[in-house]
């Protein structure tokens, strides 16, 4: 996910969707917690794709899963004050990467994106 997941972290996104061929159970589990967002990892069933479909929570905590091969549905009810919870106080109460930046840290240009992230205005959406 890259820069582009945080990017979309910080514009207020909570939740994620990977769509894949192949179990990344692990992949989304570093995804949810990197990004801080509900990860939904979506995988095809067999005999095209290796199933494994999970969904985790910004910790990284897989909530829900369909571990086979066998085409099956998922349905789980996500709490989103969980996000707000993890970017206020971090992951397992550590990483407060929205809290990292003070106001006298110079400015980050971002070129590939035509913008850049000023420490003196920027925060996140719903940050308080």
């Amino acid at each position: 996910m890259g820069t582009s997941g945080l990017l979309l972290s910080a514009a207020g996104v909570f939740c994620f969707f990977f769509l894949s061929f192949c179990a990344a159970a692990g992949v989304a589990q570093a995804n949810a917690i990197v990004n801080q967002v509900f990860m939904l990892s979506v995988n095809a069933a067999g005999p095209i794709g290796a199933g494994g479909s999970i969904v985790c929570d910004p910790e990284g905590t897989v909530i829900a899963d369909l571990p086979t091969t066998d085409p099956g549905v998922i349905r789980v009810d996500v709490d989103l004050d969980v996000v707000t919870r993890v970017r206020e106080v971090g992951t397992e109460g550590f990483n407060r990467m929205w809290s990292q930046m003070a106001p006298d840290d110079p400015v980050i240009d971002l070129p590939i994106y035509k913008g850049r992230i000023d420490p003196t205005r920027w925060q996140p959406r719903g940050a308080s």
